[in-house]
């Protein structure tokens, strides 16, 4: 990232999901209600409740996106204060062994996107370096609410925790309750702020990219190439170690429960934003690969290192396309601001930085994130031939949208547009080129009876 930094200036790595938390933060400091997304609260569209209230609680005393880079520098820190615990405890290179916990696939990109990437890789690690400890029940019961899937490493640690003290009820029940007891006010405020014990946006986002209804064999294929484009084959041996290591079953369940699962609901999930959400699976697989990297191993621990090191050019890259992408959104925004009058409606499928500069617009979410009524058109009209045509109507005419902002520049949300006009909606392009375009929208026509 030093690299990075030098190369293009103090570049915004932020991802568009990242400034939903933002626009939320604020949302939240101001009393709650979305000013962009009607119906919308602080905590719609936000998957972890954890990093909004910490970036929330810290925006009272800082500007929030500087509240943001605050949060992400202390879960960097954790993190490697964790993988530093994590060697120590396994007897191996504590160097080595954070150069790999920092190098692996696009970690190191993960960790400044402004999500809550960080937090979770740090909170994994922590989990497993204090798998024995009395107070892991409280980190336990918080893990679903940094990351729903979460839970799944969650409940394995407090099961064998129970376990080792079987013979004692009162230890069993006080296990229980500080799990139950840090859990509780997570549930309260999901549910006082949006109806629900869980985030919708997974749901949302299943329904919208439909991979769900795939043959298996084409869903291995998409996770198998997800998994292959994130680098992480380079630690995947610590996979054999987690069988070698006390809690390592706990590791392992949660990996195969969490890959499982995305595989058969999600797979192409799996490498979105450079295959963010596999960068949970390096603090587990590195816990396992930490008694394995003895003394005698420590020079193939070290190739390994250099081998990461080379793949950061691949993380450069990426860095760059990320900026980019970051101007292409300011650039998308100048043009909203010299077109559409203030108060237009406007459908967006990106729907974190248009909110955050713009809040005074009034937004559809036609992914769902922030908009949850447009996850439920997907269920009346399911996406059938890679065709969302008729959902992407409903939402446009039940939100009484004028404007529609599309990623033309890319291969998947240019045909969201497509789908449109395949549905007899007319579009007038708006300002000149860029990544993103801004439609204005005529009437759709009815449809026939």
């Amino acid at each position: 990232m030093i690299a990075a930094l030098v190369v293009v200036g103090r570049p915004d790595l932020r991802i568009d999901d990242a400034y939903i938390t933002l626009h939320n933060a604020r949302t939240l400091l101001a009393g709650g209600a979305d000013p962009a997304y009607a119906g919308s609260t602080a905590l719609t569209g936000a998957t972890s409740a954890v990093h909004l209230l910490a970036i929330a609680g810290l925006g009272l005393l800082l500007p929030l996106e500087t509240a943001s880079d605050l949060v992400g520098l202390l879960a960097i820190l954790l993190y490697v204060a964790g993988l530093d615990r994590m060697a120590v405890q396994a007897g191996c290179s504590r160097v080595v062994l954070i150069c790999l916990g920092l190098l692996a696939g696009y970690q190191t990109l993960h960790l400044v996107n402004g999500l809550e990437t960080g937090l979770a890789a740090a909170a994994i690690a922590w989990s497993l370096v204090l798998r024995d400890a009395r107070w892991l029940p409280v980190l336990c019961g918080t893990l679903p609410f940094l990351r729903p899937e979460l839970a799944l490493l969650a409940l394995p640690l407090l099961v064998r925790q129970c376990w080792l003290v079987r013979g004692a009820p009162s230890q069993v029940l006080r296990i229980t309750a500080l799990a139950a007891a840090a859990a509780i006010p997570w549930v309260a405020f999901s549910w006082m702020m949006t109806g629900s014990l869980v985030p919708a946006t997974g749901g949302a986002k299943i329904a919208f990219f439909a991979e769900a209804p795939l043959p298996l064999a084409d869903k291995l294929m998409i996770a198998s190439s997800a998994i292959l484009h994130s680098a992480l084959l380079i630690v995947a041996i610590g996979g054999i170690g987690l069988w070698r290591r006390r809690a390592g079953w706990c590791g392992a369940i949660f990996l195969l429960a969490w890959l499982g699962s995305a595989t058969w609901v999600f797979p192409g999930g799996l490498s979105h934003n450079y295959c963010r959400y596999l960068a949970e699976a390096v603090p587990v697989l590195l816990f396992g690969a930490a008694g394995l990297l003895t003394a005698e191993r420590r020079r193939v621990a070290c190739v390994a290192v250099l081998c990461l090191v080379g793949l950061q050019a691949r993380t450069l890259q990426a860095a760059w396309e990320t900026q980019r992408m970051a101007q292409a959104r300011e650039a998308m925004v100048a043009t909203l601001r010299a077109t559409v009058p203030a108060n237009a409606r406007v459908a967006v499928h990106d729907a974190g930085y248009v909110a955050w500069r713009l809040p005074e617009l009034r937004l559809t979410d036609v992914v769902g994130l922030k908009t949850p009524s447009s996850a439920l058109a997907f269920v009346r009209h399911p996406v059938r031939n890679e065709d969302r045509g008729p959902a992407l109507a409903e939402i446009l005419a039940s939100s009484g949208a004028e404007y529609f902002v599309c990623l033309t520049g890319d291969p998947f949300w240019s045909t969201l547009a497509t789908d449109l006009a395949r549905v007899g909606q007319s579009m007038e392009p708006l300002g000149q080129g860029g990544a993103y375009t801004v439609f204005r929208l005529g009437v759709l026509p009815a449809a026939p009876p």
